[in-house]
């Protein structure tokens, strides 16, 4: 592969869309490649328009494939798609489909209704459209284009169908269009029986996961997308009339177009007759022979295609992958064993990488020279030598240039961090056209490989200006500070956002590539440049997922919204994250900060009026005779706890608000990370990142009780601070910042749940919700299978004290795979350390759930004191199974003594026959509790005697035949291992 250029390789390339994607391609500096031509090439990227399934089998599993389909008129799509799927299945690759409805652009055929209308109105035909009543949606090509990188470069598009659907419009606005466009003056419409595909049914399902997943939707309209393809068919009509024969014999004369208004004529199927004798109206004025095309009967249109089911796509799950919230996907990486050959001890599974050669430089032909030019021979080796000298030199000082890349970035990224967004504007001009001098004298081999690099590098740290830039000027117009249109500079910033994914996945392709012949340190140089370039791409995609709930969440449609934010300690952990001690009541609206008001949940809880029975676990372990808000965050799921919250909020405050979110002193921490230390009024107090848990722990409240007056809780007052901090952030800070709680709800600390259903629904497209993870297991071929397994530990402190600051907890899985299912052995180790019973700390008394698989059997749920050796199984009374969100529960109480150990075991079995099976893929996910605390997690999975292992994600070490994965519970984790006879 050519050294540090990005490649695509295009299949079906006749495909009029294929040709708008090659455009788009090459300017972004991709080199483009024709499948259809050069069999033996290897790429970064492939994109295939058809019937070429056949050369799947030649892509590496870390290199992506866009499938498309455009207009669909395939008629045994449907089979097919399950079968690529398959197909797909069994290669393990990164694909993605992308369908498009009903697409228009320049070169398209006449197959379907449209090409065929646009076809009429060149010819100045009468036109045949679908019924005027019936709605439906056309596609402009450049949108379905862009909807197509999109699925490539963007995260989350693995193993995904997108239905890609343009603007709704009907027959009636086609035809005005056309009349427009072509001066037509045949103004009669014959209306067609035709169904028109629309995104409706099990279709929209595709085409809302376009919006969410691809941040995609139509921008061309069609008066304007018609124009180009209008033009491109009345020139080919023109073309058509030059080439057919002069006949003497009969004169005729095309009438002239001229410009008309809109108005039309609609004629039923009975008219259909007139059409076949009016004249063809070429625009050419000579003595031809006029062949009359008969019209198409109407009918045929609608028959010519059946009504699209899309039931068998939609309920068909995607191969094991990786990037999905909302389905198990994981790709597994071949790890080959030879026959009769023990695995070596503490080998490790590595996930593949891309690894393609470079290309050998191009040898330079000599032409040839005269042979008498010069009489002094030695004069022209002197000439020749000093040219050869020069270009050296500058080979060598661009090679030296270009390696620097890294450093030239981190230089704009400081003046960027700092506020110098015009200092960094000039140096990123200069950097451009001093590229673009380099670039105009040495395009091509290795060092015009270089200045691409360095180009798509450039475009990058301009677009970084510019965001930083908006979302200063968002952030200051948020806390009042200056005054900007957040409805029109949203949009702005989230194009921006996107431009910028696009850009760094083409740079990061770039960079894969072979730079062996580079020196070493400049290697190292571009290693970590594409390290830098993945993280930051990850870390712009996450905040990227932030933009379609904002315009919701800041009511830009000019109502308030408030939020109800509870401030919860996890020290005393409790389902959602820990005990709620303050809560407090955020207000923006028409995107403007307008207040946050903090208040203690026990003033809340006195105004209760009448009694509320509590869950059967609080009433008994907790020993709380009613229910409060303090003790409401009591569901596993968060959706579910929130809902409880809200309705006691309502019930003891008369407040109803448009959301919940959930916060700990792990959002806290996070945020003093960045601003640094604050000053605590009410507790007089500086508080910074490394004190924060010690003083949370030191001013626990052991007093608060229902109805008392006491002041806000500590974290309470500690928050209220950080937001007046925050108010005042700027630079990169405010970057910063943006990334740290992005992260730490990708790490489930920061909860949402917001009323409005479709700004939810993105939240929980991005992981953010705290949900009950529900994926399930993908469709497999035949003598293959797959088991999906699931574990999510909830602890509850009903202890009424802080003793989590106190606890160590560490978590073993014993995973035995065998011929008639899998075995889960479940270890979990606490280490109480507190030294007393003295507040805040004391005895552990946990209630824990654990949720596994709904169609798991438990076998065993047990506690022991590992210094002792004593062990008590739980079991009767002691021991609640039930089944709840597709889940089953595992509950019961469990105490943890100050200074002492204790080891919770539970052992469940899921069954799964491998009998007549050559593949088993065995998938977990592994939820994480908010506020869960640092806890390590170790994994040890075993396959049958006569199985091997063929591949796992992660990496894994592979010790005595067995998997071995050792991980940290920090946020939730997916593993995968594929395993063959």
């Amino acid at each position: 592969m050519e050294t540090g250029v990005a490649r695509a390789i295009i299949w079906g390339g006749e495909c009029f869309v294929a040709q708008n994607l090659k455009d788009k391609l090459k300017g972004q500096g991709i080199k483009v490649i024709d499948g259809d031509i050069e069999e033996e090439v290897v790429a970064n990227y492939y994109f295939d328009f058809g019937g070429h399934s056949e050369k799947w089998e030649k892509i590496n599993k870390s290199q992506r494939l866009v499938i498309i389909r455009v207009n669909n008129d395939e008629p045994d799509f449907d089979k097919d798609y399950v079968e690529a799927k398959e197909k797909l299945t069994k290669l393990g690759l990164n694909w993605r489909i992308v369908v498009g409805e009903n697409v228009y652009g320049v070169g398209m055929g006449t197959d379907n209704f449209l090409g065929r209308a646009f076809e009429l109105a060149a010819k100045n035909k009468n036109l045949i459209l679908p019924n005027l009543k019936q709605i439906y949606r056309v596609l402009a090509s450049d949108d379905l284009v862009e909807a197509v990188l999109r699925s490539c470069f963007f995260s989350g598009t693995l193993g995904k169908l997108f239905v890609i659907a343009g603007k709704e419009i009907n027959s009636k606005m086609i035809a005005e269009v056309l009349v427009e466009e072509a001066k037509m003056t045949r103004l009669q419409v014959l209306e067609s029986d035709q169904v028109i595909m629309s995104s409706d049914g099990d279709t929209n399902l595709a085409s809302e996961e376009a919006k969410k997943i691809l941040r995609w939707e139509a921008k061309v309209e069609f008066r304007e997308g018609a124009k180009e393809v209008v033009q491109y068919f009345v020139a080919k009509v023109d073309e058509e009339n030059r080439r057919k024969p002069v006949k003497k014999t009969e004169k005729y004369m095309a009438p002239r177009r001229e410009e008309t208004n809109n108005l039309y004529e609609v004629v039923t199927e009975e008219d259909q007759a007139i059409m076949s004798s009016e004249d063809d109206t070429s625009l050419v004025e000579e003595e031809i022979e006029i062949e009359e095309a008969k019209p198409a009967d109407a009918k045929s249109f609608g028959e010519a295609k059946e009504e699209f089911s899309w039931e068998s796509l939609l309920n068909k799950s995607p191969l094991p992958m990786r990037e999905e919230k909302d389905n198990y996907e994981l790709p597994i990486t071949n790890y080959e064993l030879k026959k009769d050959q023990n695995p070596p001890v503490s080998t490790k599974v590595e996930t593949s990488s891309l690894d393609t050669p470079s290309s050998a430089a191009s040898d330079v032909q000599s032409e040839g020279r005269p042979k008498k030019i010069l009489k002094n021979r030695n004069y022209f080796k002197w000439i020749i030598g000093g040219i050869f000298v020069i270009l050296l030199i500058i080979f060598s000082v661009n090679i030296i240039k270009m390696v620097r890349i890294p450093g030239q970035m981190k230089m704009v990224e400081t003046l960027i961090e700092t506020g110098k967004h015009d200092e960094a504007s000039k140096k990123i001009t200069a950097l451009k056209n001093d590229n673009q001098y380099w670039l105009g004298m040495m395009s091509g081999g290795k060092i015009g490989s270089l200045l691409k690099m360095e180009e798509g590098a450039i475009n990058i740290l301009s677009l970084g200006v510019e965001i930083a830039k908006e979302g200063e000027g968002l952030a200051g117009s948020f806390f009042g500070k200056n005054e900007v249109s957040m409805s029109t500079e949203l949009p702005k910033l989230s194009s921006n956002l996107e431009a910028l994914i696009s850009g760094l996945g083409i740079l990061q392709g770039r960079l894969s590539s072979g730079w062996q012949w580079l020196p070493g340190r400049f290697r190292d140089n571009i290693d970590n440049l594409e390290k830098t370039i993945k993280e930051k791409r990850q870390v712009v995609e996450d905040i990227d997922k932030l933009m379609p709930i904002l315009p919701e969440f800041l009511g830009l449609d000019g109502k308030k919204r408030e939020y109800l934010v509870l401030l919860q300690n996890e020290n005393e952990l409790r389902a959602s994250g820990g005990f709620i001690g303050s809560y407090g009541i955020l207000s923006v609206g028409d995107g403007k900060w307008q207040n946050l008001e903090i208040s203690d949940v026990y003033q809340a809880d006195g105004q209760l009026k009448g009694h509320v029975e509590p869950p059967a676990e609080i009433k008994k372990y907790l020993g709380e005779a009613g229910w409060f808000m303090r003790d409401a965050n009591w569901q596993a799921s968060f959706p579910l706890a929130s809902k409880d919250i809200q309705w006691f909020l309502e019930k003891e405050t008369g407040r109803q608000v448009d959301g919940v979110i959930a916060l700990n002193l792990a959002t806290v921490k996070g945020i003093l990370g960045v601003i640094g230390e604050v000053y605590v009024p009410d507790f007089k107090e500086k508080i910074n990142q490394n004190n924060l848990y010690e003083e949370a722990e030191y001013y626990a409240e052991n007093n608060s009780f229902a109805g008392s007056g006491q002041k806000a809780s500590f974290l309470g007052a500690v928050s209220k601070q950080l937001m007046e901090e925050i108010k005042g952030i700027k630079g990169a800070n405010g970057e910063k910042l943006i990334e740290v709680l992005v992260e730490l709800m990708n790490r489930g600390e920061i909860q949402l749940n917001l009323k409005q259903t479709e700004a939810q629904q993105s939240v929980a497209s991005a992981g953010w919700d705290g949900a009950i993870y529900q994926g399930k297991c993908p469709s497999t071929s035949s003598g293959q299978a797959c088991l999906a397994d699931y574990l999510y530990i909830v602890e509850s402190n009903f202890g009424v004290n802080k003793a989590n600051y106190f606890l160590y907890r560490n978590i073993e899985r014993a995973v035995e795979i065998s011929e008639n299912g899998v075995t889960n052995d479940l270890s979990i180790s606490y280490e109480n350390t507190a030294k007393s019973s003295a507040w805040p700390g004391g005895d552990y008394k946990n209630y824990l759930r654990i949720y596994v698989p709904q169609e798991a059997v438990v076998t065993e749920v047990n506690w022991s004191v590992p210094d002792s050796g004593e062990k008590k199984v739980v079991s009767g009374d002691d021991l609640k199974i039930s089944n709840v969100d597709g889940k089953k529960e595992i509950g019961f109480l469990v105490t943890v003594p100050v200074g002492k150990k204790i080891k919770v075991e539970v052992k469940y079995t899921e069954s799964m026959v491998l009998k007549d099976l050559q593949k088993f893929s065995y998938l977990s996910y592994i939820q994480k509790q908010s506020g869960f605390g640092d806890t390590g997690m170790v994994t040890l999975i075993s396959v049958p005697q006569d199985w091997q292992i063929l591949g796992a994600n992660p990496a894994a070490n592979v010790v005595g035949g067995k998997l071995l994965f050792n991980q940290k519970l920090e946020r939730d984790i997916k593993m995968g291992v594929e395993m063959g006879r």
